[in-house]
């Protein structure tokens, strides 16, 4: 395959900047976005991402505006993992100033093209993960935050949640590809979910995941006997048809919950995550440290504390559920 037609095939166009551009950029930094599943139209701060939105609106008010102090680059897998490898060497290949991801497994990537180039992480535990040496003391090129909380955690926590809102559930669907159900974190949270009473449900999607699979698993709940269905929100797979599982969850009259807003908002029971808009102010912050010369071998891991609950009460009474007073006094948002 040529050279131009591998580059243009990894949606890496902007590595084929016009000279004239390429000149331009010397005189400001540039940054690459790698993200695993977003387009690249929505990494902006018109985009429809609040994360992204407010990492470039908190960057043009530190002086860092796209086009005009600093170049940007948008490098996305669009939801498909076996990508990583060959997107990574082309971004370190054409060696911006910064990379920002999103993902221990596009982090990992690039350090096997660069030990040089800053790396910002969001939402990973950076240490957990192998890719800092501590959380004061990075030591190496990677910096970020990490969740107060998260792995084990924050899957119990929206388990406990749905099991607060409707205490009449017992058996749980779990959406997951075939390859990641028996991976160590999914079988640590299938028998901390076993103490809780609830029976979880493996709604496994054979590959190629694509939208006929979630079709059948949904069609087979019925027979399952399913009262409610738990979406986790770490894989690409699961994260690229999100809006499908909600309307095919909604087309079943099954309470759904995940760690997306937008997933709620367009008609999942509840989602419990981080709050996106004060993430991406926090990483904004850090990539505006590293652009004005610190290491992030020297910069102290970030954490994030600040989780949103958001309940569609409009979903629930549809589905005919009362959501209890004292849950919907601790949402973050109640949708009429």
């Amino acid at each position: 395959m040529r050279r131009r037609d591998l580059l243009l095939g990894l949606g890496g166009a902007a590595a084929l900047r016009p000279i004239g551009a390429a000149a331009q950029d010397k005189r400001r930094p540039r940054l690459a976005f790698f993200v695993p599943v977003f387009p690249e139209g929505e990494i902006s701060e018109t985009g429809g991402n609040p994360s992204y939105r407010a990492i470039f609106e908190e960057l043009r008010r530190h002086g860092y505006e796209e086009g005009q102090t600093i170049a940007v680059e948008r490098w996305s897998a669009r939801g498909d993992p076996a990508r990583y490898p060959e997107l990574a060497r082309e971004i370190v290949r054409t060696q911006p100033d910064l990379i920002y991801t999103v993902i221990t497994s596009q982090a990992k990537a690039l350090l096997v093209h660069t030990t040089t180039i800053p790396i910002i992480v969001q939402n990973v535990d950076l240490v957990d993960a192998g890719l800092a040496a501590s959380f004061s003391r990075p030591g190496r090129n990677v910096t970020g935050y990490s969740p107060a909380f998260s792995g084990i955690q924050l899957l119990m926590k929206r388990l406990q949640l749905l099991r607060e809102a409707v205490p009449t559930v017992s058996r749980i669907a779990v959406l997951m590809p075939n390859a990641a159900w028996d991976s160590d974190s999914v079988r640590e949270f299938r028998e901390a979910a076993s103490g809780t009473g609830a029976t979880i449900v493996a709604a496994l999607l054979r590959d190629p995941v694509e939208p006929e699979e979630y079709r059948r698993v949904f069609a087979a709940m019925p027979d399952q006997r399913i009262d409610a269905v738990w979406v986790p929100e770490f894989l690409p797979d699961i994260f690229v048809h999100r809006h499908l599982i909600i309307d095919l969850a909604t087309g079943g009259r099954l309470p759904a919950v995940t760690g997306w807003r937008d997933a709620t908002e367009r008609g999942g029971l509840m989602s419990y995550g981080a709050d996106r808009t004060a993430m991406g102010r926090m990483m904004a912050d850090l990539i505006v440290r590293v652009l004005r010369g610190e290491k992030p071998a020297d910069m102290p891991l970030r954490s994030v504390d600040k989780f949103e609950l958001v309940i569609n009460l409009k979903t629930a009474r549809a589905l005919g559920l009362t959501i209890p007073p004292t849950l919907l006094v601790r949402a973050d948002e109640v949708i009429e």
